[in-house]
C-alpha cells in the first residue's frame, strides 16, 4: 500500500498545484497520446496521397495506351 499512497499523494499534490485541478502527469500523457495520433494521421494521409498518385499515373498510362491503339487502328484502316 505505501507505493500506491505515495503515487496517489503525488497526483493529488500535482492536481492541487494545477489551475484546472488535473495532475500534470495526466496532462502530459494526454498530450503524448494526441501527438502520436496526429503523427499516425499524417502517415496515413501521406500513404493515401502516394497511392492516389500511383493510381492516377496508372490511369494516365492506360488512357495513353488506349489513345495509341485507337490511332493505330484508324491509321491502318482503309480510308
Amino acid at each position: 500500500t505505501p507505493p500506491f499512497m505515495r503515487d496517489l499523494w503525488a497526483l493529488l499534490v500535482s492536481a492541487q498545484e494545477n489551475e484546472h485541478g488535473i495532475p500534470t502527469k495526466f496532462l502530459e500523457k494526454k498530450k503524448e497520446e494526441l501527438r502520436e495520433k496526429r503523427e499516425e494521421q499524417e502517415r496515413i494521409a501521406a500513404s493515401l496521397q502516394a497511392k492516389r498518385e500511383e493510381v492516377e499515373r496508372a490511369m494516365a498510362a492506360e488512357a495513353a495506351k488506349l489513345r495509341r491503339e485507337k490511332e493505330d487502328a484508324s491509321a491502318s484502316s482503309p480510308a
